[in-house]
């Protein structure tokens, strides 16, 4: 999927997509002030947590129907 998508899926739906580069790696920290990206890339366990907070948000969904 790509990022485009991810980002408008995330906010169709009132989320805010985590920072991430171009490719849509995320880094290990994020400067609260600058918004720069700090620290290793990629971050299995951030990108697990993603897929599974999108995974959890695509089941309420599918309850709700």
């Amino acid at each position: 999927m790509s990022r485009e998508i991810q980002v408008r899926f995330c906010e169709s739906r009132g989320v805010k997509f985590p920072p991430a580069t171009h490719l849509g790696l995320l880094a290990e920290e994020v400067d609260p002030v600058t918004g720069e990206l700090l620290g290793n890339f990629p971050q299995a366990f951030s990108h697990i947590g993603l897929v599974n907070a999108a995974y959890a948000i695509s089941e309420a969904e599918r309850a709700r129907r």
